[in-house]
């Protein structure tokens, strides 16, 4: 967990000959959570965040809340599928979809255990631990991967 007002990300850019940008976000920037829990590079470069408020979405310039601020408990892992479009895993262990707008749970597998971590999985896709079994989602479906994963 990083903890302090300001974030530093060190982002890759090719102009920079494989050297480092460094970027410092801070509440100037939008943040509204010195508690960030997790970080996720999603398409186009958007920076998703994942801190004790809910989800920022940083686009270069600015850290949004995004999920309407409907999320009221921390998160703990997000995982962007596009660049408008993510999933976060709240610490109570709650998967949600979360758009600018909105963030609502998903729908999980029949019998599926607790969601215990999601990444991202390539456009589109995610992975998710639910229990001790590995599932890939787009958002709205579901492919189980391998039981007892771990």
């Amino acid at each position: 967990m990083f903890v302090g007002v300001l974030l530093l990300l060190a982002v890759l850019a090719p102009a920079h000959a494989g050297r480092p940008l460094w970027r410092w976000i801070s509440t100037d920037q939008g943040l509204q959570s010195q508690h960030i829990d997790a970080l996720a590079q999603g398409p186009q470069d958007v920076l998703w965040i994942g801190t004790a408020t809910g989800v920022h979405r940083y686009d270069g310039e600015r850290a949004e809340v995004w999920g309407g601020g409907q999320i009221r408990s921390r998160v703990k892992a997000v995982a962007p599928l596009t660049a408008e479009l993510a999933l976060a895993r709240t610490e109570t262990s709650d998967l949600l979809r979360v758009s600018r707008e909105t963030s609502a749970p998903l729908d999980l597998p029949d019998g599926a255990g607790p969601a215990w971590d999601v990444a991202s999985d390539g456009p589109g896709s995610a992975v998710v631990l639910l229990g001790d079994d590995l599932w890939r989602t787009d958002g709205w479906t579901w492919t189980l991967v391998r039981e007892d994963a771990v």
